[in-house]
């Protein structure tokens, strides 16, 4: 499915499609016949642009994560 756009959402309605359009992907990929560890995203234009922002933020939430993991390791070892 298309994302929807302006001025029916503005940008982060537009992220959020596109977020959750690739979550179904990954969801039902085995069900066609894919491979999760072998999907690979494209795009074109603002697509590609909106796309590169969903898999930003999930690097992102993924990297404040690991940090707070470290970070309260570290503190339990420091005790």
């Amino acid at each position: 499915p298309d994302y929807r756009n302006f001025p029916r959402v503005t940008i982060e309605g537009m992220v959020q499609d596109v977020d959750r359009s690739i979550q179904w992907a990954m969801d039902h990929v085995e069900e066609y016949g894919g491979d999760k560890e072998k999907v690979v995203l494209v795009g074109q234009s603002a697509g590609a642009h909106i796309g590169g922002v969903v898999v930003a933020r999930k690097v992102w939430d993924w990297l404040r994560n690991e940090r707070s993991a470290i970070t309260e390791s570290s503190m339990k070892c420091n005790k």
